[in-house]
Formats: structure tokens, C-alpha cells, sequence
């Protein structure tokens, strides 16, 4: 299974790629983001998120579509 690790930069919370790993159970994922705070790969704000089931491209103009409707919304 792979796993996503959250990770909190400057405050807000961030899902990245290069932060996946793959386990065979959530405890084996949970000993590895451990193993991987002491290694110095993760930091301490680093959390087991969840399993991805399936990644996705998303393009871009969706993304600028997105921002336009939330800006609406403020």
C-alpha cells in the first residue's frame, strides 16, 4: 500500500509526492515515518495521512478554476 504523509510547513499542511512511502500495513507505515524522523527524511509535524488509491494528473486550468471560484466566495 502507499501511504501520504502530511507534513506542516510554515503553518499549513502539505501532501508531497516525494513524501510517500510504501508499507505493507499502517502499523509498518507509522514505524517507518518514526525510523524516518530520526533519519532526519521527515520532521517532527510529519503524520501518516492516509493510503492513496489512486493518483491523478490535474491540470492546470482546473487549479486556476478552483482559486477563481474561491475567490468569489470571499
Amino acid at each position: 500500500m502507499i501511504f501520504s504523509v502530511k507534513r506542516i510547513i510554515n503553518g499549513k499542511p502539505y501532501l508531497r509526492d516525494e513524501d510517500r512511502m510504501i508499507a505493507s500495513s499502517w502499523d509498518e507505515a507509522e514505524s517507518k515515518l518514526t525510523i524516518g524522523v530520526t533519519a532526519g527524511r521527515y520532521d517532527s509535524t510529519c503524520s501518516i495521512e492516509g493510503i492513496l488509491i489512486e493518483d491523478i494528473g490535474v491540470s492546470d486550468s482546473f487549479l486556476e478554476e478552483i482559486r477563481y471560484k474561491r475567490s468569489q466566495l470571499n
